[in-house]
């Protein structure tokens, strides 16, 4: 986040000298950050639970490989590998929100 203003800087931004409108000025803008991070860690949830559901379809077609196919199984191996990875992360974003309290039960949904 940007950083805190003093008082001088915020009577000049909101354009008043009473010291309520700076704080409501303050507040106000505080929020709209806090709105638009919230905003961005559901889009990378969504996007995480997107690539998870994509990479486990990829997976199940993956069996079909031969097991005689070294390149294939190969990929395989890094396919899992970076699901488990995915899954970690996706895992970090939700428990990091949630423990902050900044997003709620919707991150949890595909």
């Amino acid at each position: 986040m940007a950083s805190m203003p003093n008082f001088e800087e915020l009577k000049e931004m909101c354009g008043s000298d009473e010291i309520k409108d700076c704080f409501k000025f303050l507040f106000v803008q505080e929020e709209g950050q806090i709105e638009g991070l919230i905003r961005k860690v559901r889009e990378w949830s969504d996007g995480m639970h997107e690539k998870i559901l994509k990479f486990g379809q990829m997976m199940e077609e993956g069996q079909n490989f031969s097991h005689l196919d070294v390149p294939a199984m190969d990929g395989m191996e890094c396919l899992i590998e970076a699901q488990a990875r995915n899954g970690v992360i996706l895992h970090a974003l939700v428990a990091k929100s949630i423990k902050d309290g900044k997003v709620g039960d919707e991150c949890l949904t595909a």
